[in-house]
């Protein structure tokens, strides 16, 4: 597809200007001159040393005890040099003045006529709580005239009026301190950052404000107490740590990524937002390649004020990481290590081998007929001659296959940082090491990573920055849900615990021996059923590995020029190499090579592996024209405006290899090449985005703040004539606490502000050529032609000339309070989305010629969805004395998503999913003014009893009339439905919604403590109102023999007999997977369970040990600490663990082989494409066989050199 673009490249433009920049240039060194006249008005000290500021960049530092700046006086300067104002204004003041770098510090003169005694001088240095060093903070000795600043490496020497006192020091966004001065040895001081947020510096798209000035609305992670957590990467310990945004992980395996939702999601293949890492944005980021420990700020872009600088991308939100750069200081190296033990939270329980055989007995007794008894299992697991009955299992321990395959996984972890800088120049180098061993054998991630950063300032008005990384990250082992055909979660569940009569050693042998025995007894045709290998020999001998390379690199350059105009040209490369090699050994069950009498073949591909590499490659251009000024003392405009252009391609190469030879299969994956040859593939594809970009911030009187943004983009995945796109927005801000009518509240409320907000933002996540038609060429589509098979081309995917923008218009009312000096704070957000042109992959009839291909899909603009909510965050801090302190946050959000239209005439969507066995059936329904997503099914209404049939003469049961049912067949024990239209049958028309996946309310609740040295953090985390469909129950609770020969879950043994006439489980059926009108499996509400939760997230206790106690050994620094991740949770829910999800749709854009419409229902990351942006809001909920869970306890240390 061809965008059509302006003549000259972005590229060779801001090439061409870098080249510009970077002539020789002979810069005007003639001394910094003041216009200033104050007419018949005398102007005060302090508005004549912010003139000096603002017309020659230097800051006049002094001590209001030395000189009164409210003093006022009469100026005349016309172009005077700043010493001689300097001088005019301080006459007979008896101060004296020094250049400082920018500064102009003020000090008393000294008075040579009466020497003082000499006084002794403290040196000392200030750094932040992390070690790093504070240039210009300001020192002072308390009631005297003593001052100084720091320098450059946060080193400062200050003259003593006397042997003792008090010190105090300050510095912008960190909490005063005083220190009493005890000796003059080297005093070595920490600042604590400000818990106040007023002063704190929010990073935005293409810029960075404060929370004072802040119109948007944008969230903020505590990422100190983030990285505290001891997880693998960010997203883990991200969860209730911001409003409005849903951080879900969809189960426990290592190295998947979790489901990231902000204020609700649209309904397209990906809900995911768009992530800005140091600048760069990346689609379908992988989220292992960053170490958390790198990362210094991150932001969450909610609402469309803020998000509309990102334009077609927005729609999901924005999430704005920036990772740590050098300071300045001499050089620093920080080590840490981390030791950590993960054990699962919850194991599922079984039926006992006693409960078991009970059951394989009563499946006889249920297949029997009068003239025909059955006996099959009562051969296999009694033996009455030799004494083998079924009391005899009582005593019998059996093989628990969760302990045989669950262990205690273990992490460990190393990270390095080395930074230093001057004035000038600063670097930073860091790398890591992340190993984790999962809690299930064979399966964990490794992960090596490496980042440069380097700042240089060439010169007063010239900077440039680089920033160069690479992450390697392997995630491996047996996946615990694959698809329809199982995993090893579902073998430990379902494999016998007990082998019965003939002693089979169930530990060692490939294979159930009773699926062994039919299949050898069977036809031509048989199988081996459905994972009945043993599931320790499938976990031990597959082999799955996902290898992703990624590297970026950007640079920038930025050029100030006449004072207000700041032009910064920035490029940038990211690619990842994904490596997915997967390789079946003939211990397996994707690899056996058993054959029976009959010659019957059940794994015809016999001994196999499989290599598919895939390069994803994004090139980025951004010149970005910043303008700020101010005039007079009441009007501040700070304006952007900017081209940037973003092209990326994706290239895919796989193959593979059959029948490999059983001599050769020790090699594993090297074996392949002795195998033969099968399903090549390779393609390529590509996209390409030009933007114009602009943002005008006006402050009058630093009360009323204005925030006008527009993006237009134009998006090659769209026709001629549909790729561009406009998305304006506007804000508003009032600090309502500035006008005079609030001034008497001040002593209260130190600051109030109001937001309104209102724009519109994109979505373009399709396929990148989904406007257009497809071909597929195979064998399969061939015909005869001139006496012989012809090889034929068919169409394969229905393009869309017609597909547009999915758009998002957006209105954001916010409150910002500030308490008591800022010792509460809360900020409140009320916001509607309405979502237009919905982009989703839709069902088209067949008739359209696309069902030969199974793909007849198309990509179009469905519809209109609405997300409402609200959100609330409350800072505060409890206490705060010399030794002890406390702060809290809060936070919760509320999001209600509906549906308001659809396109094509049509109410309804239904999305449906696989269960093993090949039983598909609905899941979820999605209609006009109702939810996004609803669980869809039969209300259950327990199980039929004795009393609602008569017994017929021949013993048969038959339901009395104006008992609703749905078969003929349908005898005591049952499972009842209930008849919603009361038309006296239960069928398809009964079915009706059962819940939603959706939560009502998420939030977060952390709280910090601080003891002298030492510190506790505590995290809790909840999601409330959301359901959760229990699939797991339909295979482990509902008939006893959806798997043949299966065990089941332990509440089961509480099932229908007509001894226990329960009305909660069914009865046993044999060979039955559904009920005795279907053997397919309902969705029903006995399914349907409460996933609300409250999790003690995260706690952790940490002890800095005595600066006295560790110079001497050469450190700066040394912390020893604890953690614990997923400690307990409350719950309602009987599975695992309610916080999962186990259906994925990929993003057909994204997926191997651009392949539309892949439906991939295994749960994990082994795929091309990363968890978090495979998420629908259409499907979430399902619970099917989900890594568990696991609870982590860690030990490390940081050292600082």
């Amino acid at each position: 597809m061809k965008l059509i673009p302006p003549k000259w490249s972005p590229f060779l433009q801001g090439l061409l200007l870098f080249f510009w920049l970077n002539q020789p240039v002979v810069f005007a060194q003639g001394q910094k001159q003041v216009t200033l006249k104050s007419g018949n008005a005398a102007i005060s000290l302090a508005d004549i040393f912010k003139a000096i500021r603002q017309q020659t960049g230097y800051t006049v530092f002094y001590n209001n005890l030395i000189l009164n700046d409210k003093e006022k006086m009469r100026v005349d300067f016309n172009r005077s040099d700043l010493p001689t104002v300097l001088n005019t204004v301080l006459k007979d003041k008896n101060i004296e003045w020094t250049f400082n770098d920018t500064y102009i510090i003020l000090k008393k003169k000294d008075n040579a006529a009466s020497p003082s005694p000499k006084q002794e001088k403290l040196q000392g240095r200030v750094t932040d709580d992390t070690g790093q060093p504070l240039a210009r903070a300001s020192v002072r000795i308390k009631n005297t005239t003593a001052a100084a600043l720091t320098d450059a490496n946060g080193n400062f020497s200050i003259a003593l009026p006397e042997p003792s006192g008090i010190l105090q020091i300050g510095f912008i966004g960190y909490e005063p301190l005083e220190v009493p001065v005890n000796d003059l040895r080297f005093q070595d001081i920490k600042l604590k950052p400000s818990n106040s947020g007023l002063n704190e510096v929010i990073v935005i798209g293409y810029g960075t404000t404060t929370r004072r000035d802040l119109t948007g609305s944008v969230g903020k992670a505590n990422v100190e107490d983030m990285q505290k957590a001891p997880v693998a990467s960010f997203d883990q310990a991200l969860a209730g740590r911001i409003a409005g945004m849903e951080v879900s992980s969809n189960d426990g395996q290592p190295g998947a990524a979790s489901k990231i939702v902000v204020r609700g999601s649209s309904v397209s293949q990906d809900g995911s937002p768009l992530f800005v890492i140091d600048g760069f944005p990346i689609e379908n980021m992988d989220i292992n390649s960053i170490n958390p420990n790198d990362i210094a700020s991150l932001e969450v872009l909610k609402d469309a004020s803020s998000i509309a600088i990102y334009g077609a991308r927005g729609a999901n939100g924005v999430i704005i990481i920036n990772t740590k750069r050098g300071k300045p200081g001499p050089p620093r190296v920080t080590y840490s290590y981390a030791l950590g033990m993960q054990q699962i939270t919850k194991k599922m329980e079984m039926l006992s081998p006693y409960e078991f055989v009970k059951l394989q007995l009563e499946l006889d007794s249920v297949a029997s007929t009068p003239g025909t008894p059955v006996n099959t299992n009562a051969r296999i697991y009694l033996d009455p001659a030799h004494g083998i009955t079924l009391d005899s299992y009582k005593n019998n321990p059996g093989y628990d296959w969760q302990d045989l395959l669950v262990r205690t996984g273990l992490t460990q972890s190393h990270s390095l940082n080395i930074s230093a800088g001057t004035a000038d120049t600063r670097y930073s180098i860091s790398g890591s090491y992340y190993d984790q061993k999962g809690i299930i054998i064979n399966t964990g991630l490794k992960r090596y990573d490496g980042k440069f950063t380097l700042d240089q300032r060439l010169n007063k008005n010239l900077r440039m920055g680089i920033t160069a990384g690479y992450s390697n990250s392997s995630s491996y082992g047996t996946i615990p849900a694959a698809a329809a055909s199982g995993g090893v979660v579902q073998g430990m569940w379902q494999y016998r615990p007990v082998s019965g009569v003939g002693n089979q050693d169930l530990l060692n042998e490939v294979i159930d021996s009773l699926a062994l025995e039919d299949f050898n007894n069977g036809t031509s045709t048989a199988t081996l059923g459905n994972n009945l290998v043993n599931p320790l020999l499938q976990a031990q001998n597959e082999y799955r590995k996902n290898i992703n390379n990624t590297g970026t690199i950007n640079a920038f350059i930025e050029y100030t020029f006449l004072k207000k105009f700041r032009l910064k040209i920035s490029g940038g490369y990211n690619a990842t190499n994904l490596k997915s090699e997967t390789f079946y050994n003939s211990q397996t069950q994707q690899g056996n090579l058993f054959k029976n009498k009959a010659g019957a073949i059940p794994n015809v591909n016999g001994i196999n592996g499989t290599i598919n590499n895939q390069l994803n490659s994004n090139y980025l251009s951004e010149n970005i024209l910043n303008y700020k000024t101010t005039i007079g003392k009441k009007h501040v405009i700070d304006a952007l405006a900017g081209f940037t252009y973003q092209y990326a391609t994706n290239n895919y190469t796989g193959f593979r290899s059959i029948n490999v030879p059983q001599s050769t299969e020790y090699l594993g994956i090297k074996s392949i090449g002795g195998g033969t040859a099968a399903s090549p593939n390779a393609g390529g594809s590509r996209w390409q985005l030009f933007s114009f970009l602009g943002r005008l911030n006006y402050a009058y009187e630093d009360k009323y703040l204005f925030t006008a943004t527009a993006r237009s983009d134009g998006s090659s995945k769209f026709a001629a004539g549909k790729q561009w796109g406009y998305f304006p927005s506007g804000a508003f801000a009032w600090r309502f606490t500035e006008e005079s009518f609030a001034a008497g509240l001040r002593s209260i409320l130190n600051d109030g502000k109001f937001r309104a907000s209102y724009g519109s933002v994109g979505n373009n996540k399709v396929g990148d050529f989904s406007y257009l038609a497809t071909l597929a060429g195979g064998t399969q589509f061939g015909y005869p032609f001139n006496n012989s098979y012809t090889r034929g081309t068919v169409p394969f995917g229905n393009g869309n000339a017609n597909l547009t923008w999915e758009t998002t218009t957006e209105l954001d009312l916010g409150l910002n309070l500030s308490f008591f000096n800022d010792r509460i704070s809360i900020d409140a957000d009320y916001y509607n989305r309405e979502t237009k042109n919905f982009l989703l992959l839709v069902q088209i009839p067949y008739f359209a010629g696309y069902s030969i291909t199974s793909f007849n899909t198309q990509y179009q603009n469905t519809g209109e969805i609405s997300n409402k909510g609200f959100e609330l965050t409350i800072n505060t801090i409890n206490i705060k004395g010399k030794d002890f302190n406390w702060s809290s946050s809060f936070n919760i959000s509320f999001n209600k998503g509906k549906i308001v239209k659809f396109y094509d005439g049509f109410e309804v969507m239904q999305t449906r999913y696989d269960l093993p066995g090949g039983n598909s059936t609905t899941g979820w329904i999605a209609k006009v003014d109702a939810p996004i997503s609803q669980f869809y099914g039969y209300k259950w209404a327990g199980v039929y009893q004795y009393d609602d049939f008569v017994k017929q003469g021949n013993g048969a049961y038959i339901l009395k009339n104006g008992i609703p049912g749905y078969s003929p067949n349908i005898q005591p024990g049952d499972p009842k439905y209930k008849d919603i239209n009361g038309d006296g049958v239960v069928d398809a028309n009964d079915q009706t919604t059962l819940g939603s996946p959706l939560p009502i309310h998420t939030g977060g609740f952390s709280n910090n403590f601080n003891y002298k040295n030492f510190y506790l953090n505590i995290f809790l985390q909840w999601s409330y109102g959301n359901e959760i469909l229990n699939a797991n129950r339909m295979a482990f609770a509902s008939t006893g023999s959806y798997f043949p020969n299966g065990n089941q879950f332990a509440e089961y043994a509480n099932r229908w007999t007509p001894t226990n006439p329960t009305n909660d489980v069914p009865r046993a059926m044999s060979n039955n997977k559904g009920d005795a009108g279907s053997s397919t499996p309902k969705v029903t509400s006995r399914y349907i369970e409460d996933g609300s939760f409250l999790r003690l997230k995260t706690i952790s206790l940490g002890y800095d040990l005595p600066q006295e106690l560790i110079r001497r050994a050469g450190f700066k620094g040394l912390r020893a600490y604890v953690a614990a991740q997923n400690i307990f949770t409350i719950t309602k829910y009987s599975g695992i663990d309610p916080e999962v999800s186990s259906f994925r749709v990929q993003n057909p854009a994204n997926a191997p082989g651009n392949t539309p419409g892949v439906t991939a229902t295994s749960g994990t990351g082994y795929t091309f494409l990363q968890p978090s942006s495979s998420y629908s809001a259409l499907s979430g909920g399902l619970d099917y066989t989900a890594y568990p869970r696991a609870f982590t306890l860690s030990f490390g240390i940081t050292a600082t050199f």
